[in-house]
């Protein structure tokens, strides 16, 4: 990340916080796994998201295979269908 004078910003350099969305519980009332199970979620949802969820392509972005992709997807609920396009929700996107 860039920062408006051109510095750059590392993740490291953010408050924790900002990678908790109002749905998530608070930091310290979260358990490791939930919270990586959150982050890890929040992960593939923005990288489908980046590919027209072109599952594929995506698990290429992360350097995984797809079936391990479709995997996580199943285990975190991440649900696409067909065609269209899926938000974070699992609601349908009209191209």
């Amino acid at each position: 990340m860039l920062a408006k004078d051109g510095d750059e910003i590392a993740y490291e350099d953010l408050p924790v916080e900002l990678f908790f969305t109002d749905s998530d519980s608070s930091v310290g009332e979260k358990g490791l796994r939930e919270a990586l199970r959150a982050f890890e979620r929040r992960y593939i949802i923005d990288v489908l998201d980046k590919t027209d969820w072109n599952r594929a392509e995506a698990a290429n972005l992360m350097n995984i295979h797809r079936n391990t992709l479709l995997q996580k997807m199943k285990e975190l609920g991440i649900k696409s269908i067909g065609k269209n396009r899926r938000n974070s929700r699992g609601t349908s996107l009209q191209k």
